[in-house]
């Protein structure tokens, strides 16, 4: 992604805090030679110690297959956005653009298969969705 360092965001409370609030992310998962596999999948952060993401994909989805082959996925949380008029500009020259704050995440997944690890991410997605 094209970013201008002016525009770039590393505070991680400012990153975190986004990806919570917009937690529906796009995930794409590469195969060699395939076009990359797209999906939307509601993701949070683990109630543990560890700072890593947890969501449920169903085994009748394609895409889990993939991760057994290449863990390595790519997340996108996309936040607020709105066109911005050259209106508003004085100069007069000025183009439209877009305002826009988005995350992209680069990792690995790691698939859960045993029992008890799948309830308790669901318990975790569960607490987190239905606590409004």
């Amino acid at each position: 992604m094209y970013l201008p360092e002016h525009f770039s965001e590393n505070e991680q409370t400012q990153i975190v805090e986004l990806i919570q609030k917009y937690s529906f992310a796009t995930i794409l998962s590469f195969t060699k030679g395939e076009r990359p596999f797209v999906n939307h999948l509601p993701v949070i952060f683990s109630e543990g110690d560890n700072k890593i993401l947890i969501g449920h994909m169903a085994r009748r989805n394609p895409q889990w297959s993939h991760f057994l082959a290449d863990p390595n996925c790519t997340l996108i949380f996309n936040g607020p956005n709105t066109y911005i008029t050259p209106r508003w500009y004085r100069s007069g020259v000025d183009v439209p653009t877009w305002n826009y704050a988005v995350v992209h995440l680069h990792g690995k997944i790691e698939i859960v298969e045993d029992f008890e690890g799948q309830i308790e991410i669901l318990k975790q997605l569960v607490k987190y969705f239905e606590s409004g």
